[in-house]
């Protein structure tokens, strides 16, 4: 799709003319897709043949590999707000970034949230609703609020279990 000053985009992809892009710095590999109402507003770069869809929003420092999905809603947040000291108002004390990492080949759920310092694996799944605070390593799939690892997925399932974790 192209370059600008603060945005590149390898061949073969989209990005929605609906999507908002905000960012100082995104780098966007090949195949990539962005849909509309998508936030991107940070530092960001995916590797090929990532997806973004509707509403979603990656903000701060994020880097992510190749092959990884982001559904609807998900948030994957590489910033926080300073608050340590609680005399001086939030808004007044600052931005820290430690950063997202995201290995190849994750999905991360419908409404899913990541927050800053958080490193996910390759090969991961994080379950539609889940809130990620902590590492995730490779192959794993977590779900709830906290995120907790339910499973590995290199581990046979037994049928009619692990009906879908991820949306």
């Amino acid at each position: 799709l192209g370059t600008s000053d603060r945005v590149v985009v390898g061949t073969g992809g989209y990005l929605s003319p609906h999507a908002y892009i905000l960012g100082q710095s995104i780098t966007l590999g090949s195949n990539c897709v962005v849909a509309a109402g998508v936030r991107l507003d940070g530092t960001i770069a995916a590797g090929d043949n990532c997806s973004f869809n509707l509403h979603s929003t990656v903000a701060g420092k994020v880097t992510l590999g190749h092959d990884v999905r982001v559904a609807t809603g998900a948030s994957l947040w590489g910033f926080d707000h300073a608050h340590d000291d609680p005399g001086r108002p939030i808004i007044c004390q600052g931005i820290v970034s430690r950063g997202i990492e995201i290995g190849d080949d994750v999905w991360i759920g419908a409404n899913a949230v990541v927050t800053d310092g958080v490193r996910i694996g390759s090969h991961v799944i994080v379950a539609a609703g889940a809130v990620v605070t902590r590492n995730i390593p490779d192959y794993a799939v977590a779900a709830g609020n906290p995120a907790r690892i339910i499973r590995d997925r290199r581990a046979r399932r037994s049928a009619g279990t692990d009906k879908g974790t991820a949306s």
